[in-house]
């Protein structure tokens, strides 16, 4: 047998899965960043005008997860002239002017400025919250869900809430909420795909809130709304990047890729990072896989998603680029 012919009987498993590769998101997406719907006072271009720098400055809180975006100088000629980075517009019903503006010349803005950008697919937080009157909120409507929903959307913060089923007793869960069980929530949130959980119990006229994602805990206290901040605000503090609304294409080696398992499990690891924006395979190699990854953001901001996988481990840096090694 040639060596050709051994390589081609080598990576035979790997031909039905390249023309079947679809990268895999396993992060939620909200949608497009860049339309809102804000309240509109009054008639005539002036109303209008004020409308738009409002949805301007809630699209800058999305994009940069920073609550006082709309007043940083260094931001403030995009509230100001709002028009120029319009697409479309329109007055909907409940008193409301819906504000489409050009992503791209947006980024570029956000960019310039020199401000960390945060891209629209997001972790997954799962809500456990406490009434007033000491119930579970659960996913029927309700006014306690209404007012942290319309807060989420508001800075792009992707929520999950329990539906109150058997295996999610709102009295078990309620309690464990109540006394901060925070381990047994985290280890329940995990049915519903999330990455982070918002724990709210009431506490001195208002909320306790405990945010945990990725190994940290932080608390504050406060009104319904102060939850969904402190989680948007912790989880933009660890994912919005830097420069990271410019892309560029980065080669990216992965060894220990040696089964159709191993392949799938790694290009689905690679595209649920958030600054991945594609994904297209380069070369094949003996045990590994070369890829082409377009991202936003630079090679340190790649490079530290994909470490912190946990199953792509750094192994040094070839002449095309970072090297990692995939630990089943």
């Amino acid at each position: 047998m040639t060596p050709t012919a051994r390589a081609r009987r080598r990576f035979a498993w790997l031909a039905p899965v390249l023309l079947a590769f679809a990268p895999l998101a396993g992060a939620a997406d909200i949608g497009n960043l860049y339309e809102v719907s804000v309240p509109v006072q009054g008639s005539g271009e002036a109303a209008d005008r004020r409308a738009f720098g409002e949805a301007m400055g809630a699209v800058l809180v999305r994009v940069t997860g920073r609550r006082d975006a709309p007043g940083m100088p260094a931001l403030a000629p995009l509230v100001q002239q709002p028009q120029r980075y319009i697409r479309t517009y329109r007055r909907v019903a409940g008193g409301l002017m819906a504000v489409s503006f050009d992503g791209n010349a947006v980024e570029q803005a956000v960019a310039a400025a020199g401000l960390p950008f945060w891209g629209g697919e997001r972790p997954l937080t799962m809500v456990w919250l406490v009434g007033s009157r000491g119930q579970l909120v659960s996913a029927a409507a309700s006014p306690e869900r209404r007012a942290v929903d319309l807060v989420a959307a508001q800075r792009g913060l992707p929520l999950a809430w329990p539906v109150g089923d058997a295996l999610d007793s709102p009295e078990q869960r309620a309690q464990q909420a109540s006394s901060g069980n925070v381990a047994a929530l985290v280890e329940a949130a995990a049915r519903y795909g999330a990455d982070g959980v918002l724990i709210g119990r009431p506490a001195d006229g208002g909320f306790r809130w405990t945010f945990a994602s990725a190994g940290q805990t932080r608390e504050v206290r406060g009104p319904l709304e102060e939850g969904v901040h402190l989680a948007a605000d912790q989880l933009a503090a660890r994912l919005a990047v830097a420069g990271g609304a410019s892309r560029r294409e980065l080669a990216v080696e992965v060894g220990g890729v040696g089964s159709a398992a191993a392949y799938a499990e790694v290009g689905q690891l690679l595209a649920a990072l958030e600054p991945v924006r594609s994904i297209a395979v380069r070369e094949v190699r003996p045990d590994a896989v070369l890829y082409a990854i377009t991202v936003r953001g630079d090679e340190a901001g790649l490079r530290r998603a994909i470490a912190a996988t946990g199953r792509l481990v750094p192994a040094g840096t070839s002449p095309a680029g970072p090297v990692f090694r995939y630990q089943p």
